[in-house]
């Protein structure tokens, strides 16, 4: 019963797993990888990076400066304080959701948006707590 349920279990993952890398791979906003991150963010530049998780999370570990606002799914009035103009990078988990959230502000007007591939599992930098 056990190898069964695991069977299924992991079915599931797999399948939910490629939806999200379709789902993503057909989206209209940027992507960076963390090396391009780590680099931008060494060179200087003025990128806000901000991180959607919820704050648990985000104390547990996050990129060095990165600002949380966690989304809900449903309220993106809490992204209104960011600039139009400005370059932000969204994370998250595993990349899904922030990637919906800079569709959602592209559409919005936004220009310069971009989804950390892979979110924290794809950051292989230092964290802040």
């Amino acid at each position: 019963m056990k190898k069964i349920t695991l069977q299924i279990v992991m079915v599931f993952l797999f399948a939910l797993m490629v939806s999200a890398t379709a789902n993503s791979a057909n989206s209209p906003v940027k992507k960076v990888t963390g090396e391009d991150l780590q680099a931008l963010l060494a060179d200087g530049g003025q990128i806000t990076v901000v991180d959607v998780r919820e704050g648990r999370a985000f104390k547990s570990g996050h990129i060095p400066g990165a600002v949380n606002i966690p989304y809900n799914g449903r309220d993106k009035e809490h992204f209104t304080r960011l600039g139009k103009e400005e370059r932000i990078v969204f994370v998250c988990y595993g990349g899904t959701m922030s990637n919906d959230i800079a569709g959602i502000l592209l559409d919005d007007g936004y220009k310069y948006v971009y989804n950390l591939q892979r979110g924290m599992f794809g950051w292989h930098g230092e964290l802040e707590r």
